[in-house]
């Protein structure tokens, strides 16, 4: 999960609009990758079910939700500061990306806090993740300012 999460967070979603800054040519919208919301839930999901059938040890179930929280934290962080001019959708758009990061992030911290048997906290934050990959699915999908017709 690190490694693929790292991958969505860092090099599939915001850290390529860094480099978008950087070449005005490209689009912030694109730097989010079509596989990349399943994938950070799937990932997020097996982890917790691993770990609730006992498949993943408590200290590293607890290290990788850290990381999970602190990547998705960090990309947030990343997401607003991405220069994107004065185009409302645009803004919409990192808006939408940063509380999508932020979903990620409390829904680490919810499971974590789950992590002693809460089974009630953990559903939340197995929906909490769920609702943060949706959000991003909708951007890939269909951007603000932009119907799923003209971004395909």
């Amino acid at each position: 999960m690190d490694k693929e999460l790292s991958s969505m967070l860092l090099g599939s979603s915001v850290y390529t609009g860094e480099i978008a800054a950087e070449n005005e040519e490209h689009d912030f919208r694109e730097s989010v990758g079509q596989n990349a919301p399943p994938r950070v839930l799937a990932d997020f999901l097996d982890l917790v079910e691993g770990y609730r059938r006992g498949e993943v040890a408590r200290e590293e179930y607890l290290g990788r939700l850290r990381r999970f929280e602190s990547k998705a934290e960090a990309a947030a962080e990343r997401a607003e500061r991405v220069p994107i001019g004065p185009d409302d959708a645009a803004r919409d758009y990192r808006r939408l990306m940063v509380d999508a990061l932020d979903g990620f992030a409390e829904a680490a911290r919810m499971a974590r806090v789950a992590a002693g048997g809460d089974g009630e906290r953990l559903q939340e934050a197995i929906d909490q993740a769920r609702r943060a990959s949706e959000l991003l699915a909708g951007l890939v999908e269909a951007p603000p300012g932009k119907s799923k017709v003209d971004s395909s």
